[in-house]
């Protein structure tokens, strides 16, 4: 009997850590107060405030109302299994959603800067996350692989 209620609360404690685990590690995720009633735009960890605005102004939103939150090392690992450090992320993302019918459509805004992932990279983490009518925009200060926007487009998808 000992025994048997030693096991139910260590079964009960280890399902207690794992239930609790995935509130931790979305702690850092800005939910919408209602989904896709701004754009969202989502900006790399490794930048400055200056960069930031930099960015915001290649995406065009310089000042706009948007629901704004960063990526860093442990999203890029969350979402797309890569490694970085939170200064290395620095690619980043404006995620408005479209009327419906519009499809997903896709804009690298510093091709120059977009050095690996591809337009269809970005589509492809709105469909699988089954969003269909979405603008993606990408932009980067600096030249870089593009995978801190990549992270930023799921990163916007659950928030929404």
């Amino acid at each position: 009997m000992k025994r048997q209620i030693t096991r139910v609360f260590s079964a009960l404690a280890i399902a207690g850590v794992i239930l609790s685990s995935p509130a931790i590690a979305r702690a850092d995720l800005v939910k919408a107060e209602t989904p896709w009633a701004r754009p969202t735009y989502v900006y790399g960890a490794g930048l400055n405030q200056s960069e930031i605005d930099k960015t915001a102004e290649h995406l065009g939103v310089l000042g706009k109302d948007l629901l704004t939150m960063n990526i860093d090392g442990k999203d890029i690992q969350r979402y797309i299994n890569e490694t970085s450090s939170d200064k290395g992320m620095i690619s980043s993302a404006l995620v408005p959603k479209l009327s419906e019918g519009s499809g997903v459509v896709v804009e690298i805004k510093t091709p120059e800067n977009i050095t690996e992932i591809t337009k269809v990279q970005y589509a492809n983490a709105a469909i699988t996350a089954g969003v269909k009518d979405i603008q993606i925009d990408v932009a980067a200060v600096r030249a870089v692989t593009g995978s801190s926007a990549l992270t930023g487009v799921y990163k916007a998808m659950e928030a929404n």
